[in-house]
């Protein structure tokens, strides 16, 4: 019994030795060795240290000083930075305590997130779940100035603050046994191409089938009077079957679990945007009638916990994959991109497998949405960034109607499947179709396909404006659509090669 007194008393002894040698000075998880700040915007460095004490924090030859609060926590925000591919120190000092940040870069910074089509990694061990060029690049590529940093921890009913981040380069080894997102590195692979030395740091934060609640700040709701039952929604760690509410089947896919278990430790890091990729966890019926404002409600908390009004949010519209409500979310997802002016959406409806939700073609999705972040935030004003858009459905003469586009000089129908639209009869099998007054929507041809000059073939030219439909059985046109029917794939482009998503539309009368 003595015996048992004396280890226990060492032990107290020990504790309390270490208690008082550990150190109060801390910083936040994001800031750790080889870490990238974002360039051009002020950034806020913060930890935590003894209440009252000062703390003073150097980095690039600027210095700035605060005071912890009573609760111990601290924050200072330094003045915008330039861009430097050469790392340097970040160093914060407080008492006589010292913590030192080494090769932090100043660049470009985006969070990267979503549910599983953005988790997929550049490489893998399962052929399902990865970029189907991954190991063929991912082999020669060496970019010591692009960093990732992958958040761990699952999901919290309470913020959780206790993140582990590890920054690192894009490596052979990295990129084919890193497990990141291959769409986030495509996308900095991308940028990379265009701006060439601009640092680049990615925060992927992503969980596989998650819908868009889990990931949304809880606060933000009270905006939207609509989405009181996720306001409302009882969040607990004690999870069961019966508290099931449309999305909400599981425990991580309570509203704001996984917003505090992966991203509250890195609020505010100051980041450019957001790439985000999900919305198959929201699009079962009638679900999807609500992700546009569930989008809204994403961006707004987003914005408001990362202290950034101007955040750019560029995100993946959902590709085919066998589910018929498909069309729909993709319409919700353009009409949120229409409404909010720092969004951008890449359409990638050509990309999809029936036979699977996780298409292997990651690098078509980081190429647009680079290209759009290319086009608005890195001066390419002048290259060809966005998909076709519907601009105008009019009636003419004989049943035909015609559509016009933006962001398309000329429209193709391309398809190596079906010969180039070589025989125009075929082109019903391009998603149009058009319906008269009782409703019945029927398959529409092209009937402005373009004849090669001296040859009797068509390769999916068109003649004049825009597209010219026809639906043999219906005389008088009321309504067009697109990629509304099986197999729900995008074959029409514009000059660039981007497809235009599906829409739906009443004609304007001659």
């Amino acid at each position: 019994m003595r015996i048992e007194k004396l280890i226990a008393a060492m032990a107290l002894i020990v504790a309390a030795q270490t208690a008082f040698c550990a150190p109060v000075l801390k910083l936040a998880p994001p800031f750790t060795d080889g870490a990238v700040l974002q360039r051009g915007r002020p950034v806020p460095v913060w930890g935590s240290a003894e209440p009252g004490k000062t703390v003073i924090v150097d980095f690039a030859g600027a210095s700035a000083k605060t005071m912890a609060d009573k609760d111990g926590k601290w924050r200072v925000d330094l003045a915008a930075l330039a861009a430097s591919k050469t790392g340097r120190t970040l160093t914060a000092s407080c008492d006589g305590e010292r913590i030192q940040v080494k090769d932090v870069l100043v660049g470009e910074v985006w969070l990267c997130s979503g549910q599983s089509n953005m988790a997929i990694p550049f490489w893998g061990e399962s052929p399902r779940a990865r970029e189907r060029n991954g190991r063929m690049v991912g082999q020669l590529i060496r970019r010591e100035y692009i960093r990732c940093a992958k958040l761990g921890n699952g999901w919290s009913v309470k913020p959780r603050m206790d993140q582990k981040v590890k920054w690192c380069s894009l490596t052979p080894e990295y990129l084919v046994n890193g497990g990141f997102s291959a769409v986030a590195i495509w996308f900095a692979l991308t940028v990379d191409m265009a701006l060439g030395d601009v640092p680049i740091g990615l925060v992927g934060a992503y969980v596989g089938a998650t819908n868009i609640d889990t990931w949304t700040p809880r606060g933000i709701y009270a905006k939207y009077p609509d989405l009181k039952d996720m306001a409302d929604y009882p969040v607990t760690e004690k999870w069961t079957k019966e508290m099931v509410c449309g999305p909400v089947n599981s425990a991580n896919k309570q509203p704001c679990v996984l917003f505090n278990g992966k991203l509250a430790s890195i609020v505010p890091y100051s980041f450019r945007g957001v790439l985000w990729y999900q919305g198959e966890s929201n699009s079962a019926d009638p679900e999807w009638k609500r992700y546009r404002m569930k989008m809204h409600a994403l961006y707004d908390g987003f914005a408001a916990e990362f202290e950034n009004p101007g955040l750019k949010f560029y995100f993946a519209q959902l590709a085919p994959w066998g589910n018929p409500t498909i069309p729909y979310i993709q319409m919700e997802q353009e009409k949120f991109a229409d409404e909010q002016p720092n969004a951008g959406m890449a359409v990638i409806c050509d990309t999809g497998n029936l036979a699977d939700i996780h298409p292997n073609d990651k690098q078509s999705v980081g190429l647009r949405l680079a290209l759009i972040a290319l086009k608005r935030d890195y001066g390419m004003g002048n290259i060809i960034a966005e998909s076709p858009r519907l601009k105008s459905v009019k009636a003419e003469s004989n049943g035909r109607v015609r559509l016009t586009f933006d962001h398309a000089k000329e429209m193709f129908a391309l398809d190596p499947a079906w010969r180039y639209c070589r025989d125009p009869k075929r082109s019903s099998e391009l998603g149009f179709e058009l319906a008269g007054a009782d409703g019945r929507f029927m398959p529409a041809q092209i009937v402005n396909m373009r004849k090669l000059k001296d040859y009797t073939e068509y390769r999916g030219q068109l003649d004049g404006e825009g597209v010219v439909l026809y639906a043999p059985g219906v005389e008088t046109p009321v309504k067009v659509r697109y990629l509304h029917v099986h197999p729900w794939f995008g074959r029409m482009t514009n000059e660039a090669g981007l497809p235009l998503g599906a829409f739906a539309a009443d004609v304007t009368a001659q």
